[in-house]
């Protein structure tokens, strides 16, 4: 006898014929004693009473395994098939739900493997199924994310648990839900986001199809504090997308839209809108992007001011093995109700950014300097630019530890040709001691930012990420809590313990900078 036949008590087919089975629809509903959710692997697993319904299908079994990656289903134990039509017993039953791909051993006098596909009932054949067949993932080393009775499964969409009981950091406990549902769309349009940037931001999905997804945010950010927001995501496919949200217990609500569509292989549009404390702001953006270049025309309204922008810009093209280098061309029009001097100007602008390639700096670092030149000339007597020197430097210490900095100097300044004091009236700043500073506001001012940083990260494993980082500004104007910080240092710490999820922390430490010895700001973040 044959090794694989005693483990599955192969023997003769029984009650007739295979029936053929409808195709498998896009809901699988669960129902089991312990019906779990891991996310390391990817899966469900449901045992004691198993019942799984797929359209006009349905299983029973001992125990059952859900695939959420591969969209396979593996049943195990006493297993009974039926769709109205017919009963099929089995020891083993793997389904590929999107296929409606079914293998199974059936229990008889005689060994049977049987294959049904699309609702035709194969032979059966003598001999073990196929390599890999009825492997299951490996649980061993992971916990439950999700546990419940009750599971309602949309492939490659998202999984629904009535009632739950949801993990967390603290001690391993669970926390109990009414419901919770848990996304996993592999679409990556459904990454996008409308929600302003927040220190803590924990979702909370609501509802969600292939196509669309509601959830609720708990966040804190420094503006609003805490709060809830709600953002819903619709989506085509990887052509088009909308997200719209909204916080609807800050002062006067806030709003916003991000939307963005592929018209062609080639051209796509964009539109972007916030309503926040009587501040209103919309873009609206169409590019062509060419082989050797993106042509984009930019329509933009903050508030009464209106700007319109159309621009081509180059690729990178290299200048020989010393530059690689960028152009820039555009022309703008600005309208804004009392700007000085005139209601409304026309301008042209020029840039262009150069960059070394990567090279070989003392102490076996990387280094990567660049610098950026732009400039826009006013159909009236003024012109504004601005210069960029940056340089980067990286080094790897070993698998575990590297470090980053960079030096950067920026200059930003306004120039007049004539009739200065008409264009650009001086305008002396009160610093916050109430002292008068004069010079700032000059006919042909300059200000100047410079930047100096260093950080390192420090990362031994895949469950545990700390970064450090040193920053040092020096600007002009920069005075008593006006202007960037002189220093700042920082920490983010990510880690995920063993069978939960990641927990991210971390705080910026600003010294001596407007009468305060320490200004702390957080983030923190939680994520499967």
């Amino acid at each position: 006898m044959r090794p694989w036949i005693a483990p599955l008590a192969a023997a003769a087919l029984l009650g007739g014929p295979v029936p053929a089975w409808a195709a498998a629809s896009g809901r699988v509903d669960v129902r089991a004693a312990h019906v779990e959710m891991y996310i390391y692997p990817l899966a469900l697993r449901a045992r004691g009473g198993v019942v799984v319904r797929i359209g006009g299908r349905t299983i029973s079994a001992d125990e059952i395994t859900y695939d959420l990656n591969k969209n396979h289903l593996i049943a195990r134990g006493d297993v009974r098939v039926a769709n109205g039509t017919g009963t099929l017993d089995a020891i083993a039953y793997a389904l590929d739900v999107p296929q409606d791909d079914a293998t199974l051993v059936r229990v008889g006098n005689l060994p049977a493997t049987y294959h049904v596909r699309g609702g035709d009932a194969g032979v059966p054949r003598e001999g073990p199924p196929e390599a890999g067949t009825f492997a299951t993932p490996d649980f061993s080393s992971s916990r439950p994310y999700l546990r419940g009775p009750h599971a309602v499964l949309t492939p490659n969409v998202g999984v629904r648990f009535t009632p739950v009981r949801v993990a967390t950091e603290a001690g391993g406990a669970y926390v109990p839900s009414p419901t919770f549902l848990y996304a996993f769309a592999t679409n990556p349009s459904f990454t996008a986001q409308a929600l302003p940037g927040a220190t803590f931001d924990q979702p909370y999905n609501i509802v969600g199809s292939a196509h669309s997804l509601l959830a609720a945010h708990v966040r804190y950010d420094t503006v609003a504090g805490a709060t809830v927001g709600f953002d819903e995501h619709l989506v085509a496919g990887t052509k088009a997308y909308a997200v719209g949200s909204v916080l609807p217990f800050v002062s006067r609500g806030r709003f916003d839209l991000n939307a963005f569509e592929q018209l062609t292989s080639t051209l796509t549009q964009q539109l972007q809108g916030t309503h926040f404390a009587g501040n209103d702001y919309a873009q609206y953006q169409l590019a062509l992007n060419a082989r050797k270049s993106t042509t984009s025309l930019v329509l933009q309204q903050s508030g009464g001011t209106q700007t319109d922008d159309l621009r081509i810009r180059s690729v990178f093209r290299q200048l020989g093995r010393l530059f690689n280098y960028q152009l820039t061309a555009g022309v703008g029009y600005d309208r804004s109700p009392g700007m000085l001097p005139y209601n409304a100007d026309f301008r042209t602008t020029l840039e262009a950014y150069l960059e070394t390639p990567s090279l070989h700096g003392p102490f076996r670092t990387t280094l990567q300097p660049s610098v950026d030149f732009a400039t826009s000339i006013y159909n009236f007597p003024r012109q504004r630019g601005s210069q960029t020197y940056r340089v980067a430097v990286s080094r790897s210490v070993s698998p575990a530890l590297s470090f980053f900095g960079y030096a950067q100097i920026v200059q930003n300044y306004d120039r007049y040709r004539d009739n200065l004091r008409f264009f650009y009236p001086a305008a002396p700043i009160t610093l916050p001691d109430g002292t008068t500073y004069f010079g700032y506001a000059a006919y042909a001012g300059t200000g100047t930012q410079r930047s100096y940083s260093l950080s390192a990260t420090y990362q031994p494993n895949p469950a545990f990420n700390l970064v450090l980082a040193y920053t040092h500004e020096r600007d002009f104007p920069q005075f008593d809590g006006y202007g960037a910080p002189p220093y700042s240092l920082s920490f983010d710490v990510r880690v995920r313990p063993a069978r939960l999820p990641a927990f991210e922390f971390g705080r910026t430490y600003v010294f001596g900078w407007g009468g305060r010895a320490f200004a702390p700001y957080y983030t923190l973040g939680i994520s499967p």
